[in-house]
């Protein structure tokens, strides 16, 4: 819901009303005899609480001449009024160092200029003042890239808003974030005879100051992705905590339960699963690896075949030139014999044979060769 009417009942009237309550809780320990200004108070049912918690004086500001028209014919009073003005134009209405506590719920979202916003508001607290931020955490309403709400110019997580705000208001800041709430508490049996009523509006209330703010395994069950809005608190003397409960009867707080109980399985089978699925992408990288290294040992393997059968194929020559060679030799050592022999031969003939006879058989050779 954008903007709370409050003379009409929404379809969850106690989830909307404990979900707005829930941001002005914030502020009660904080403004007991202050100056407060409220921007963005919409139909004023959020200054009017915030004056029954002890300010001394608040004035709320917001945009829709309609809304601070139903503001003051339902609230104003001593210590309580309201003005028609764009959040962006603060520093003509009021002069510097104005108030000692300043609340800005869910305004930053929708200004073109938050830094000057920003700055306003720095220059209208006094020095020490107190400032309280909200703004929702549109990426849990709207998940996807696309999508948006409407009224809002911007999506912030929850580092974006601090550093914007950091930048401006300094780092004296708290911070904190809306969520569901789950747990037990003590209710008066009829509403009628204990809650006061927010004139012209379907909402009543109870102050609950006897509470705790409990986490059984010292850990917080939510983040600043799963809440529904964040919040800075500028130089609080102390962490403050709002909450807005409303009762359940047992059977439906068993039923939540129940559905708590069958959601946090799901979770928890649902991240069983994307481990599951990381494993396995990681079994698939592996697989992808060792394919790749046996692709590359099976080419290797081809390669060396290949090398192989080149290597056996230049054996082969080699072998064949070899027994080349030795036919030739074999054919040669069989010349040389046959030579040998000749040679012998005539070496004793010539040892047989006078001087005379072999000078007369030599030249009868030549004349014959003529």
């Amino acid at each position: 819901m954008e903007r709370l009417d409050i003379a009409l009942p929404p379809e969850n009237p106690n989830i909307e009303a404990a979900i707005h309550f829930s941001r002005y809780a914030i502020a009660k320990s904080l403004v007991k005899g202050k100056r407060v200004l409220d921007i963005a108070c919409g139909e004023g049912y959020g200054s009017h609480l915030i004056k029954q918690a002890g300010a001394a004086h608040v004035t709320g500001v917001d945009i829709s001449n309609e809304s601070v028209a139903k503001a003051k014919k339902l609230f104003s009073g001593d210590g309580l009024e309201f003005k028609a003005a764009d959040a962006a134009s603060l520093d003509v209405l009021f002069p510097e160092n104005e108030f000692d506590v300043v609340i800005s719920v869910e305004t930053i979202e929708h200004l073109a200029d938050p830094r000057s916003f920003l700055e306003s508001l720095k220059r209208l607290t006094k020095p020490a003042g107190v400032i309280l931020l909200t703004c929702p955490n549109d990426h849990w309403y709207y998940p996807e890239e696309g999508q948006s709400n409407p009224y809002h110019l911007r999506k912030y997580c929850l580092e974006e808003f601090q550093k914007l705000t950091t930048e401006v208001l300094g780092n004296n800041v708290r911070w904190s974030v809306g969520t569901g709430v789950f747990g037990f508490g003590s209710t008066p049996l009829i509403a009628d005879k204990t809650h006061s009523s927010v004139p012209g509006s379907w909402m009543t209330y109870m102050d609950a100051d006897a509470s705790y703010l409990v986490s059984g395994k010292g850990e917080i069950a939510t983040s600043a992705h799963q809440c529904s809005y964040f919040i800075g608190v500028w130089n609080a003397p102390d962490w403050t905590n709002g909450v807005a409960v409303f009762p359940l009867s047992m059977d439906d707080y068993a039923t939540k339960v129940q559905a708590t109980d069958i959601r946090g399985s799901c979770y928890r089978l649902q991240a069983e699963c994307e481990t599951a699925r990381e494993a396995l992408i990681v079994a698939n990288a592996e697989q992808s690896s060792l394919q790749a290294e046996l692709q590359l040992e099976q080419r290797e393997k081809r390669s060396l075949g290949l090398r192989w059968w080149a290597l056996q194929a230049e054996c082969e020559t080699v072998c064949e030139a070899l027994f080349v060679a030795n036919a030739e030799r074999s054919r040669l050592q069989a010349e040389y014999e046959t030579a040998r022999v000749g040679f012998l031969r005539y070496v004793r003939l010539r040892q047989i044979v006078p001087a005379p006879l072999r000078s007369l058989a030599v030249k009868v050779v030549r004349l014959l060769r003529r």
